[in-house]
């Protein structure tokens, strides 16, 4: 749960928040409000991940995924929006601080054209989910005088886009981040950018307007007295290739563990597992989280030690993925950061597998996406 009234969550499910901007949305490796918001969060002890394209900067541990693209426009961030959506689950909270490129330059954007642009962004997070929370931002203050005056004329208009698009399904809420944002104390040097004490007083509007909203996120119902089958997906023959999203049937906690309640990649199958399509490689089992495992019934057919070759991408350093075998024996296998979640590279390890019918659980220790398992003796 996010504050006190915010969202509910379910056994194991985890909120995605997305910080969507420009440089002031992305800071730097030493100051932003992603970090001191996500630290806010993890004290209060709530399950959040953050999600986008992009990874910058942060204490150990933090979550440092986001869409802050510096120099970005409000036309070149609703352009670009629709791509960057297909790469990580749909985010239920979004973040939007964007229009200060337009303002501060010398040649700034009609507001008339903003408002446009704006709503084009709000239209394409609910395409990608129908029920998402925008918190938009009236943007913080330039110390530049004529700046100034445009960024408050947006900022009024910011109102009555929100006011314009606002539903009960997928309320969109004004989050004031101009009104007493002191330009001296809490910009940087440069008149545009906060200072540290400005981004600190970013992520404490953003936790305040968060904590603010009563729940409506309902739980997708899961029908009952159906029984789930169990066994095998497909015939798993080893040595041989095996696609991740082949993982057995028997639903969650029995064939897999998910921490979201439902397929964020929307591909393929229909249960809990995130499933999604990268384009040149094709259908992958995405947006990996630790604790989370996937069970794959295997046919093999000789006693010996096997080469294991796993086809992996994620945008993070420090990350394996393990193959557990019933009995307790396991291989740990390092997953590099390969820069991003679809750009793919191979890992090797080594392991024994007994002739006959085995299952062996999958279970990543950080964010992965998995395209194939091989198997080869020798």
């Amino acid at each position: 749960m996010i504050g006190a009234f915010f969202i509910v969550h379910l056994a194991g499910a985890t909120t995605n928040i997305l910080p969507l901007g420009d440089s002031i949305t992305r800071g730097d490796a030493m100051q932003g409000y992603r970090s001191i918001l996500w630290s806010q969060m993890v004290d209060d002890h709530k399950d959040v991940n953050m999600v986008g394209s992009l990874s910058h900067g942060g204490p150990k541990g933090f979550d440092p995924q986001h869409e802050g693209h510096s120099g970005y426009t409000v036309r070149q961030l609703a352009d670009a929006l629709p791509g960057w959506l297909r790469y990580y689950p749909p985010p239920d909270v979004v973040l939007l601080h964007i229009g200060t490129n337009d303002l501060t330059r010398t040649q700034t954007t009609p507001i008339t054209a903003m408002r446009q642009d704006m709503g084009r962004i709000i239209t394409v997070l609910r395409v990608r989910n129908p029920s998402v929370r925008i918190f938009v931002a009236q943007i913080v203050p330039a110390k530049d005088a004529a700046a100034y005056r445009r960024i408050a004329e947006y900022n009024q208009m910011i109102r009555e886009v929100a006011n314009r698009y606002h539903t009960t399904r997928a309320p969109v809420t004004v989050v004031d981040m101009f009104t007493g944002f002191d330009r001296q104390a809490d910009l940087s040097s440069d008149g545009v950018h906060p200072s540290r004490a400005g981004y600190r007083k970013m992520a404490g509007r953003w936790y305040s307007a968060i904590r603010s909203v009563p729940a409506t996120a309902h739980p997708t119902p899961v029908p009952t007295g159906t029984p789930v089958r169990s066994g095998p997906y497909t015939h798993l023959v080893v040595p041989g290739t095996i696609q991740a999203e082949h993982y057995d049937l028997g639903g969650e906690g029995s064939a897999y563990h998910d921490t979201s309640p439902k397929n964020e990649g929307g591909s393929l199958r229909q249960d809990g597992v995130d499933i999604t399509t990268v384009p040149g490689i094709g259908t992958v089992v995405g947006y990996m989280r630790p604790g989370e495992w996937l069970r794959y019934t295997l046919d093999v057919q000789r006693t010996g030690q096997y080469s294991v070759l796993l086809r992996v991408s994620s945008p993070f350093s420090g990350t394996s993925i393990r193959l557990e075998l019933p009995g307790g024996s396991s291989v740990t296998i390092p997953v590099p950061n390969t820069g991003s979640h679809e750009r793919f590279t191979t890992v090797q390890g080594r392991i024994r597998l007994s002739a006959g019918t085995t299952r062996i659980r999958v279970v990543p220790s950080g964010h992965q996406n998995l395209d194939w398992i091989s198997f080869s003796i020798g």
